[in-house]
């Protein structure tokens, strides 16, 4: 018979490897140029790429020295050409309708949820049952709240148990400097912080509102270079792609304020929306974007939609101090990094365990929207996890934050936790551990093991 040709295994294995290093070569090949991309898309702002090249100069700390967030936020709103911040929201001399301080849904929930979000306890619910039952409005001056000499919180109910986390919405039950009784963001003070909205289950007509006009700071500092505005619902704006977000109108117009108290060379300009909608979140916008010669804005609202799920609230624009996030929250605090974030945060610590006994963190650091929505609760309290002990003695509030010089982009967010209190107002105080070391042999018992017997219950 005639002899077949044998091709032997050594060919033929070069033959089918050589498409699929081929295939790899230019798997690698894309994910490098991606970097490339976006490190010079990104640029002068961080990104990957740029906090890999940062510590090969000796600054390690990645996104935590990029990251700035807001140490003044309850001292950082403009003030009114006239009349004082509590009655700013509502311009006399203009047209509005359709607005009031209670028109907020009581309960915010973030559109495309597809799984349960890596949250607080009671991150979903409202009313005295979630997660920041025990807050003192502006409790803390660092992080944007307001004490008086004797350390007690501003207005009336300074020691009362109010909610300030509240991006998910829910109702606080006092009232607030412009009669408003729903949850306010950021740990605002609602003794001093006004808020409006246009949410109404029985709406017939569109709503619109205009502010009256707010000084600008005559000379913004260096650490000054955002105007920030809370709000909430479907707003209408450009995402950090340009793409164009169907929403309501929330617009913020400039204009040069003259000694005759006449504003001339008005415009308008669109601020950044940064977040999940509807929740809660801080739009923002440059300084240097609002021309040199204006003095002096305000926000116009319009709701044109007479669907009841098409709503938007907010708060009077501010200009707060920024710091970065590393100066504020260093390794020497203990804090709950997400898996997700955590190698972006190589100087801040973990919470730690010793002697059975865990360390309470005093933050967390979370993903942006889109990660928090799509994230399992595996570590929730729910689930048992690493956020379980943390929220079982503390409630929260999200600082206002920002990446420096990219406003449009969400990096993330922060938390800061405060421990409860009793129905007295005490805190727990810190575990005290009593242990001893003890050097034992190998053969060293203490009794003997119990073993059941046969017959033995």
């Amino acid at each position: 018979g005639i002899e077949q040709p044998q091709v032997s295994t050594k060919r033929w294995a070069n033959i089918l490897s050589a498409p699929l290093a081929m295939a790899c070569v230019a798997i690698v090949a894309f994910s490098c140029l991606s970097f490339a991309k976006g490190y010079i898309s990104q640029s002068p702002s961080y990104s990957v790429g740029q906090g890999n090249l940062n510590a090969i100069g000796g600054n390690v700390c990645q996104m935590a020295d990029a990251t700035s967030i807001e140490s003044n936020t309850n001292d950082a709103f403009l003030t009114p050409v006239a009349g004082e911040l509590g009655d700013s929201l509502i311009n006399p001399d203009e047209d509005s309708r359709g607005f009031d301080p209670n028109f907020i849904p009581e309960d915010i929930e973030p559109e495309n949820q597809n799984s349960a979000s890596v949250g607080a306890i009671g991150s979903t619910q409202t009313g005295s049952s979630s997660d920041s039952d025990q807050a003192s409005s502006g409790a803390d001056p660092s992080l944007g709240g307001n004490v008086d000499e004797s350390g007690s919180g501003s207005g009336a109910e300074a020691n009362a148990e109010n909610v300030t986390d509240s991006s998910s919405g829910g109702v606080r039950g006092t009232e607030g400097v412009n009669g408003s009784t729903m949850h306010l963001p950021f740990n605002l003070d609602y003794t001093k912080v006004p808020v409006l909205g246009s949410y109404n289950s029985g709406q017939r007509g569109t709503s619109e509102v205009t502010t009256q006009w707010y000084n600008l700071p005559e000379q913004p500092g260096e650490n000054t270079p955002v105007l920030s505005v809370a709000a909430a619902g479907d707003i209408y704006h450009h995402d950090v792609n340009d793409i164009e977000q169907e929403g309501m109108e929330l617009t913020l117009e400039y204009g040069t304020l003259a000694d005759d108290n006449e504003v001339t060379n008005t415009g308008e300009l669109e601020l950044r929306d940064v977040g999940a909608t509807p929740k809660w979140r801080n739009l923002r916008i440059g300084l240097d974007e609002i021309p040199e010669e204006a003095n002096v804005v305000r926000l116009v609202a319009v709701d044109d939609s007479t669907d009841e799920d098409s709503w938007l609230a907010f708060t009077p624009p501010r200009v707060p101090e920024l710091v970065s996030l590393n100066s504020q929250f260093d390794s020497s605090i203990p804090g709950l990094l997400d898996w997700s974030t955590a190698f972006q945060f190589p100087c801040q610590r973990t919470f730690d365990h010793f002697a059975g006994v865990t360390e309470i963190p005093e933050y967390r650091i979370l993903p942006d929207a889109a990660a928090q929505n799509s994230l399992t609760d595996f570590q929730s309290f729910s689930g048992g996890g690493a956020m379980a002990t943390a929220e079982a003695v503390n409630y929260s509030y999200e600082i206002p934050s920002y990446l420096e010089g990219d406003w449009a982009r969400d990096w993330g967010a922060i938390q800061k936790y405060e421990l409860r209190t009793n129905s007295a107002g005490v805190t727990p105080d810190p575990a005290e551990i009593d242990y001893e070391e003890l050097t034992r042999t190998g053969w060293w018992q203490n009794s003997e093991m119990k073993i059941r017997k046969e017959g033995e219950d």
